[in-house]
């Protein structure tokens, strides 16, 4: 049993940087101010890890887009 487990922690280790990380981006525009918004997530599945990078043009925008994302991330 434990070398099964060794050869499946071995083939684990190696898939990491091909199966176990996800990138992906979306983007979008504001239908008031035209604001275009850039957000890309990148998940990490073996280190429990999320990234989530927000981009616009008015840094109030992005915030509040930011916590929306949190809180309903944290939901979920």
């Amino acid at each position: 049993m434990g070398n099964a487990m060794n050869h499946f922690e071995r083939l684990l280790r190696k898939s990491t940087r091909l199966y176990l990380f996800f990138s992906n981006s979306f983007s979008g525009q504001t239908i008031s101010s035209e604001s275009l918004i850039l957000l890309t997530i990148q998940l990490n599945i073996l280190q429990l890890i999320i990234n989530l990078t927000i981009n616009s043009d008015r840094i109030i925008l992005a915030t509040m887009l930011l916590n929306d994302t949190k809180q309903t991330l944290s939901i979920a």
